[in-house]
């Protein structure tokens, strides 16, 4: 039940697309040998699963795993002759290998007691059902809060855009509201246009028959005076 649980929290949170989640018995190859593994893929960024990892691990079993952190992001985490108690009082080796490939983390957990003696032999099933335990523990704590953040960053990149959406249709109704009051002014200087031209047009007409009119007197005044 759990496990549908987180697998149906990833798809809601991911409506967009798809989500992957799964959790098999698996095998992983160490020391030249296939080992029992618990195997996870998932859509979730490696490095981001390593450091979750980490911290789990370290604040629920106080196990301290090596290889993520500061300068490190290895594939292999590892944590080598350590008392792992909800596995085992023993002494034990405890690894986590990480692979990505399109866009797919997937991680295998196994552990070794001693020399070939890995958890999820004839002897060790009991400790593997725990371990598989601990994986889904895991999950069921990490991955809600990696895709709620997901799901955050993708609503403020919604209002973000819709902001900006409402900003640009106001600045669009404004230039129109600007563009209408141009357009009523171009009309009207059109209009005005019109007018000073034809107003223009009489005036050289009155212009040109003024200058003949003038012209005609000053003509018949000289032949006047010469009768």
């Amino acid at each position: 039940m759990r496990i549908i649980h987180i697998l149906w929290i990833s798809l809601i949170a991911v409506s967009l697309s798809a989500q992957t989640l799964n959790i098999n018995r698996s095998t992983y190859e160490h020391d030249d040998k296939a080992r029992p593994s618990v195997e996870v893929k998932v859509e979730v960024p490696p490095k981001y699963l390593k450091k979750a990892w980490e911290d789990y691990l370290k604040d629920e079993h106080n196990v301290h795993i090596r290889g993520i952190g500061f300068l490190a992001n290895k594939d292999m985490l590892s944590a080598e002759k350590v008392v792992f108690e909800a596995l085992s009082q023993k002494e034990m080796d405890f690894y986590t290998h990480f692979a990505s490939d399109d866009g797919v983390t997937t991680f295998h957990v196994f552990g070794s007691l001693g020399y070939d003696i890995y958890i999820g032999g004839e002897d060790l099933q009991a400790e593997f059902k725990t371990m598989r335990s601990i994986v889904e523990s895991f999950l069921d704590q990490t991955l809600p809060a990696y895709f709620a953040e997901k799901v955050e960053e993708a609503e403020e990149k919604v209002a973000d855009l819709r902001d900006d959406i409402s900003d640009a249709e106001k600045d669009l109704k404004n230039n129109k509201k600007e563009i209408e009051k141009l357009q009523e002014q171009i009309a009207e200087l059109e209009k005005l246009l019109r007018e000073k031209n034809t107003a223009l047009s009489n005036a050289e007409k009155k212009l040109d028959k003024a200058t003949a009119q003038q012209k005609e007197i000053t003509n018949q005044l000289q032949a006047s005076r010469r009768n």
